[in-house]
């Protein structure tokens, strides 16, 4: 079953869904079924299902180790962790080594260098990079929810770029 549900809307189909025994035999499909929105799920309603992010809270790598525990030692343990905060850290990190390269706080120096810089150790577990029509290319990964309601990575989409037909956008 693909969803393209969103917020609470996911909740409530997941609950009907094994309220009514109709998970049995069935793969919910979820995209982009936030960490936040699941968590208000059981194991029995939510466990299972597959969502893709470019970031889940339990990719294994070193540079997502240490971006979680500076984020919990400045925020607490319960800081919250989801799709967005690891994508927007990795962002921020592009931006950095842009300004760095470029030698400036300038926006346009900036701008000139993005497309000349790329992240190897971010929170995402791979490389990103910046292309000039204003976009970061990275692959996104596929999760399965555990009985945590957190995401475990089962596998990994490659980087794709829209085709020449959104160049007009």
């Amino acid at each position: 079953l693909c969803m393209t549900l969103t917020g609470q809307s996911v909740v409530a189909m997941m609950k009907e869904l094994e309220t009514q025994g109709a998970r049995e035999g069935l793969q919910e499909v979820g995209w982009d079924f936030g960490q936040g929105t699941i968590s208000g799920l059981s194991p029995e309603q939510g466990e299972g299902l597959l969502s893709c992010h470019p970031y889940f809270e339990n990719l294994e790598n070193e540079a997502n180790q240490q971006f979680k525990q500076e984020l919990r030692d400045q925020f607490g343990e319960d800081a919250f962790i989801n799709f967005i905060t690891g994508t927007a850290f990795a962002q921020i990190q592009l931006f950095q080594k842009a300004a760095e390269e470029a030698g400036s706080t300038d926006v346009g120096d900036i701008t000139d260098k993005m497309s000349d810089v790329t992240v190897e150790d971010s929170p995402l577990g791979r490389d990103i990079s910046y292309v000039p029509d204003q976009q970061t290319v990275h692959a996104s990964w596929i999760g399965r929810a555990n009985a945590d309601m957190k995401y475990a990575p089962v596998g990994q989409l490659p980087a794709a770029m829209p085709e020449d037909m959104c160049e007009e956008f």
